[in-house]
């Protein structure tokens, strides 16, 4: 007699079915086959490598690839996350320590997909997530510039990640959640200067790493692009309408800021930015209006038109003091209060006033500042403490950092005197424990990859 099956048994088949099929698919993300290594390494065009340099410094690629001690392109940048220490790797062209072996299949692979060559996971900090926008021409560029490099032996250390963060294999889950591979594609409505700027922008500058908030696994917010975030003890802003700058950023600001570093409306690039301008020094002319252009349509406020909320501030772009000496008489022994209009006065007048000399380089009003009108004071805390280098930012923009004139006490007069020239800004709050706090981090070393070593706290009372 034959046995009929009942539904439960055809239940269970689908089901063990569905599991088979669902586990060859994870299998298959998770796992990715190796690519043979090259044999040689392939000749290129020069005018093909001049390109891919270009298109290199859009990218910053020696921000990221360059230790604070280590040669250029070698690696071993520790760039710190949520979930430990990732370093960065080497990618000169040697065969044994860095990419030298690497085909232009395998390196187009890495930025598309975030896999190397040997088929592991490559983790998100590479941020292949903005990079598998590039097109084909233009890897093809990177890949022969990035080969046309000089080769360095140099071993990276092993990445610092916490368990389970460690596993490669979960990256494969990330990546269902939060990559959308696939080149650009032009939106046939908009312009070619805004398509160019929206390329560049969203591929290999990748600007919204840094400037969109991340959630607790590390991905972007996608209901957020652009709105800020935190990056090594900065705040990258808004580059939205919801950047705190008083005067809306126009296309020309943009513009200037990224050509030079600076803007006398806005202030000059510091911090993680200052790495980014000066890459973009090698990038051409067009490129940068055209990322301005996109970057506009952003940051423009809905009622804005261009070059909107300039003339009312009528700066001129080099500073102001609009502070006053204490001249009550104190009974001999008496500490004098401390007053942070004091405090600039003697220390900072001499750069920002309004009044005398022009000084050197372009130094914006004080109530323009973004740092002045943000939020969080992290950024001002950081330029007082620590200053603004000369290679940093605007080309001759330099600004002496206090931390060893200052307390902790002091800069947070300074920076409560800072905040109350901005106009209809509430006061910042708990200041002297947010200064004692990045003081005792020191400085960063702007490209990722945490404080700077050797580094000692200042002087406190």
């Amino acid at each position: 007699m034959k046995r009929r099956s009942g539904p439960g048994k055809k239940l269970l088949a689908v089901v063990v079915i569905g599991l088979a099929v669902a586990g060859l698919a994870v299998g298959a993300l998770v796992w990715r086959p190796e690519i043979p290594p090259q044999a040689v390494q392939p000749e290129a065009d020069p005018e093909v490598i001049a390109e891919g340099a270009r298109l290199a410094a859009v990218g910053n690629c020696v921000g990221c690839h360059t230790a604070s001690d280590g040669l250029p392109y070698a690696g071993g940048l520790p760039i710190e996350t949520p979930f430990g220490i990732v370093y960065s790797t080497n990618i000169t062209p040697d065969r044994e320590t860095g990419i030298g072996a690497w085909s232009e299949q395998a390196y187009v692979r890495a930025l598309r997909e975030g896999v190397d060559r040997r088929g592991r996971h490559l983790y998100p900090v590479f941020p292949y997530d903005h990079f598998t926008r590039v097109i084909d021409a233009d890897l093809a560029a990177l890949y022969a510039w990035n080969m046309s490099l000089e080769p360095v032996s140099s071993v990276v250390p092993e990445n610092e990640l916490d368990f389970p963060f460690n596993l490669r294999s979960m990256l494969a889950g990330w990546k269902l959640l939060y990559l959308r591979a696939g080149a650009y594609r032009p939106d046939p409505t908009l312009d070619a200067d805004w398509n160019r700027g929206a390329y560049l922008v969203e591929g290999l500058g990748h600007c919204a790493g840094c400037h969109t908030p991340r959630d607790r696994l590390g991905g972007p917010d996608g209901d957020r692009p652009f709105a800020g975030s935190i990056v090594d003890g900065w705040t990258a802003p808004a580059l939205t309408a919801d950047n705190p700058a008083p005067v809306p950023w126009s296309v020309e600001s943009l513009h200037r800021y990224l050509r030079d570093g600076g803007d006398p409306f806005h202030g000059v690039a510091a911090g993680p930015m200052a790495s980014v301008v000066r890459a973009l020094r090698e990038v051409p002319e067009e490129d940068i209006r055209a990322m301005a252009v996109y970057l506009a349509s952003w940051m423009a406020p809905d009622d804005a038109a261009p070059g909107h909320g300039v003339a009312e501030h009528g700066t001129r772009g080099y500073g102001v003091a609009r502070a006053s000496l204490p001249n009550e008489i104190l009974p001999m022994g008496t500490a004098p209060p401390l007053r942070g209009d004091a405090l600039f006065a003697g220390a900072c007048s001499a750069c920002h006033h309004a009044d005398g000399p022009r000084p050197i380089g372009i130094m914006p009003d004080i109530p323009l500042l973004g740092s002045v009108n943000a939020g969080d004071p992290r950024n001002l805390i950081q330029v007082v403490l620590f200053g603004i280098g000369q290679d940093e930012g605007r080309a001759g923009a330099y600004m002496p950092g206090f931390a060893e004139e200052f307390t902790d006490a002091e800069v947070a007069a300074l920076l409560a005197h800072l905040r109350s020239l901005a106009p209809g800004r509430a006061p910042w709050s708990d200041l002297e424990t947010r200064v004692r706090a990045i003081r005792a981090q020191g400085p960063m070393d702007g490209t990722g990859g945490g404080p700077l070593e050797g580094y000692s706290a200042a002087r406190q009372p």
